[in-house]
């Protein structure tokens, strides 16, 4: 487990604060639009000026003024994930979900890829839950136990008689306690990072964030408006770019679309069972770009839906007879050359 991210070959080296810096902006916004808890919003934070946020590892930053930036390594597109990656982590770190804040990973590192596609940071297919929550737990887990390394350490006290709650270290022999963000003032973070393994983790019936419904920290900015994609970005001499869709999904429907229902329930359940056309089948594909003054829009599944219907023209300028249903089989095309 390192503690750095890995840069791209060729990519000047940025640090993960000048990262963070960098992006303060964005911050700002989510923090404005964290509206799970009024009073937390509008609670003062200790003064922190003096004193710089530390890196617990590669995924958190921890501020003396008591806000745990956690950084998400899944796009945000809808689905949750600025919410729900974030609270795994903080449910092992132990963090008040109220001081929480989140923002993307950088684009490239080996903490961040998805192991199941190459280590590259992809989102797709609804599964980041899935891949991240056994990573995400024991980073988690490393960052409250460097927590409870240097609050053992201050308050000279075994580290096996510490424990943590809702950004709280807690010696209940003494009845001593420090906040994280009292550690974060004094805080120092070993090179090699301690290692976490099962005995580490939280017993899931202890889970206190987990499993319970949360505000998800993307919807207020999207309702109000404030939230920004990479579509409102404008720069001088931005250059819009399209992606073209190949016809080959929009041909499998009209060549091969066969769905039996057995029961109510569809058997071809995914791409494993449902054929598509493979390369060697696939048509030549040209693509023409037309000028247009309209703005960009979203991407759209162009090839998917105007290729049946380009290849119905194309079948029955060839025979002078159409087809009207789907799937175009070898075998209906047949009846049309008789």
């Amino acid at each position: 487990m390192r503690k750095t991210a890995r840069r791209l070959s060729g990519v000047a080296p940025t640090t993960r604060r000048q990262f963070l810096q960098g992006l303060s902006g964005v911050t700002f916004t989510l923090s404005l639009s964290d509206l799970g808890s009024a009073s937390a919003a509008m609670s003062p934070r200790p003064d922190s000026s003096r004193t710089p946020p530390v890196d617990l590892n590669a995924y958190v930053n921890l501020s003396p003024d008591g806000v745990v930036t956690i950084l998400t390594p899944s796009a945000e597109m809808g689905q949750g994930t600025m919410t729900a990656l974030p609270l795994i982590l903080a449910e092992e770190m132990d963090v008040d979900w109220n001081d929480v804040r989140t923002m993307p990973t950088p684009p490239a590192g080996d903490e961040f890829g998805d192991p199941l596609f190459l280590n590259m940071i992809y989102s797709a297919a609804s599964r980041a839950a899935q891949i991240y929550f056994e990573r995400l737990r024991i980073f988690g887990a490393q960052a409250r136990k460097v927590l409870l390394i240097n609050a053992a350490d201050r308050l000279q006290v075994p580290l096996e008689e510490l424990a943590t709650e809702r950004s709280k270290v807690i010696h209940a022999r003494s009845g001593a306690e420090l906040t994280y963000a009292e550690i974060a003032a004094f805080a120092t973070v070993p090179d090699a990072l301690p290692e976490i393994g099962p005995a580490d983790l939280k017993d899931p019936a202890d889970f206190r964030l987990i499993g319970t419904q949360v505000p998800r920290r993307d919807l207020p900015a999207k309702t109000i408006g404030q939230a920004e994609y990479s579509i409102d970005v404008q720069l001088p001499g931005l250059v819009h770019a399209a992606v073209s869709r190949a016809p080959v999904i929009g041909l499998s429907n009209a060549l091969y679309e066969t769905v039996t229902i057995k029961r109510g329930v569809p058997r071809e359940t995914n791409f494993h069972e449902y054929r598509i056309m493979q390369l060697p089948a696939a048509p030549e594909v040209s693509v023409s770009l037309i000028p247009s003054m309209l703005p960009p829009t979203g991407i759209r599944e162009a090839g998917t839906v105007v290729a049946p219907a380009a290849l119905a023209n194309a079948l029955a300028a060839w025979t002078g007879r159409r087809l009207r249903h789907l799937p175009f089989t070898p075998e209906r095309v047949r009846t049309l050359m008789a």
